[in-house]
């Protein structure tokens, strides 16, 4: 039976085992991500092999353009549930790291500094956003885009005293996150955009959504073990409260 850790007066040490279960989300993440993104690159695989086979004369143009037209939003759903899903995993390490600094604080009197930044690690994209900051903001944009109309973003941008309901709030984040991916107001293939825009450019292979969640649930592991020490096989028998 593994042995809990304790600190040097002979207590749990609390900040050490929340720390072991952060990185365990993290660590469980990218296999649950994959399993779960699988039978979506199959989907997109299979949509994709429909729509390269249709026949491209003249006389099928009706016909091409009626599947094109079924079947496109259908790819966008898919890509769609393939970022929130990668929300999810964000947002589980999002939450075990603002637990953490909650402990930290009671237990040590120090917390994980820029909390407020958690999103805002790791590479950026050509618009300067952070990858996982802009994969949070395509999933809130899938999940709402049929209430948030383009316009009623910019309105709420526009005017941040307006800014009251929190719905508006999430919707200028979002409208000023997604800009300069290119996506247009009103067009079709938003998703697609805003895939490629992240660097997803092959549709059935996820993986750079994967790569990304998982560097970055890493790197926030790495920089609070430099800044507390709570790994274990670094750090025994560190005292708590400094």
């Amino acid at each position: 039976m593994t042995e809990l850790p304790k600190s040097a007066f002979g207590r749990l040490d609390w900040c050490r085992l929340d720390f072991d279960s952060l990185r365990e989300v993290v660590h469980e993440g990218k296999d649950r991500l994959h399993r779960l993104h699988a039978p979506l690159e199959e989907a997109i695989r299979e949509l994709t092999l429909k729509l390269e086979d249709l026949p491209t004369d003249d006389d099928s143009a009706l016909w091409r353009d009626s599947v094109i037209e079924t079947e496109s939003p259908v790819l966008e759903d898919l890509l769609g549930i393939a970022f929130t899903i990668a929300q999810t995993q964000i947002k589980a390490v999002e939450s075990g790291v603002r637990r953490l600094s909650k402990l930290l604080c009671r237990e040590r009197q120090r917390s994980i500094p820029n909390l407020n930044e958690i999103l805002m690690r790791g590479r950026t994209l050509p618009n300067e956003i952070h990858e996982i900051e802009f994969a949070n903001a395509v999933a809130n944009f899938w999940k709402h885009s049929a209430e948030w109309d383009w316009e009623v973003w910019k309105w709420y941008e526009e005017r941040p005293e307006a800014q009251g309901a929190t719905d508006g709030k999430i919707a200028a984040r979002t409208a000023k996150t997604l800009r300069g991916s290119g996506m247009q107001s009103g067009s079709t293939g938003q998703m697609q955009t805003l895939a490629t825009f992240f660097g997803i450019l092959d549709f059935r292979d996820l993986s750079p959504l994967r790569t990304a969640v998982d560097g970055w649930g890493w790197g926030l592991v790495r920089e609070i073990d430099r800044e507390f020490g709570l790994d274990q096989a670094t750090s025994a028998h560190l005292p708590v409260g400094g």
